[in-house]
């Protein structure tokens, strides 16, 4: 394997080649196409409102996006909530949906913030391209339901798990109606091997107008709470705004602006059960 000290070298000869190389964990896997299959040059140009990996290179602003996967034990970074809500860091939130029903409380609370934009993760975590159609429209449906059913938000910004996609995947990505958010810069956080300044430096020295950055808010981020903060800092010193994947797309962003609480209630149901409602919500009045 690769050290941590050419890292960046190979990934940047991967993305001069097109495709990124799967050195390690999913936020690094290929996307480079097998030959006899289109490339992501001609599926962008078949579907260009479909794909987005990046937006226009005219302006200094950068999408932060973050993860939340359903896959794992489930898990909530708090520390990198709070880094994003400190800075005042706008960001895109790809929710998992199966994460999102085991963690109602804390989908609420990133719904609630005004600086977070939501955005679907598909229901389960799967390797789409080994998917039929009908599976992989079922994942993205399914993705879109169980964030509408807990947070009356209706995501149409998508990315696939693993950030695997083909031309396939694409066409029913396009059927269901979303739009296919990957990445031009992948941090590298699920790589336990790469020291937190290697991927501050790697994000702020690779970062260029309308660049789409994949971290993780789910703990598959080994260092993310420990870079964020100089990675957050470095860009706003070199000029960068920091916006959601909707605004660099110059599109309405999808978010809830307040409609829910923060910290939802946790309320006693008639039968003597515990039930969870959302302070403004009907179900708190």
């Amino acid at each position: 394997m690769a050290t941590p000290r050419v890292l960046p070298l190979l990934f940047s000869l991967a993305l001069a080649a097109g495709g990124y190389t799967s050195i390690y964990g999913e936020s690094m896997i290929s996307r480079a196409e097998p030959r006899h299959a289109k490339s992501a040059t001609a599926m962008r140009c078949e579907a260009p409102d479909t794909l987005l990996e990046n937006a226009t290179r005219e302006y200094k602003r950068v999408a932060l996006t973050f993860d939340a996967c359903s896959s794992g034990e489930y898990r909530f970074d708090r520390e990198v909530y709070d880094v994003l809500d400190s800075m005042r860091v706008r960001a895109t939130i790809f929710l998992g949906g199966e994460w999102v029903e085991k963690n109602r409380r804390t989908a609420h609370m990133i719904a609630a913030n005004p600086l977070f934009e939501v955005a679907t993760h598909g229901y389960h975590h799967p390797h789409l391209p080994k998917l039929s159609d009908a599976e992989v429209a079922w994942e993205i449906a399914q993705g879109q339901a169980a964030v509408f059913r807990e947070l009356s938000v209706f995501p149409r910004l998508f990315r696939a798990p693993f950030g695997e996609i083909n031309a396939r995947v694409l066409a029913v990505a396009k059927q269901q109606g979303v739009t296919m958010v990957q990445y031009d810069l992948p941090s590298g956080d699920p790589d336990p091997l790469l020291k937190p300044d290697k991927i501050v430096r790697w994000v702020v020295d690779n970062a260029r107008g309308g660049s789409i950055v994949v971290f993780h808010i789910n703990k598959n981020g080994v260092h993310t709470r420990h870079t964020l903060p100089k990675v957050v800092a470095e860009l706003r010193s070199k000029g960068f705004e920091l916006v959601t994947v909707s605004e660099l797309r110059d599109q309405p962003v999808t978010f809830t602006d307040g409609a829910y609480s923060y910290d939802p209630i946790v309320e006693a149901a008639p039968a003597g059960g515990m039930r969870i409602a959302a302070v403004g919500s009907a179900a708190s009045k």
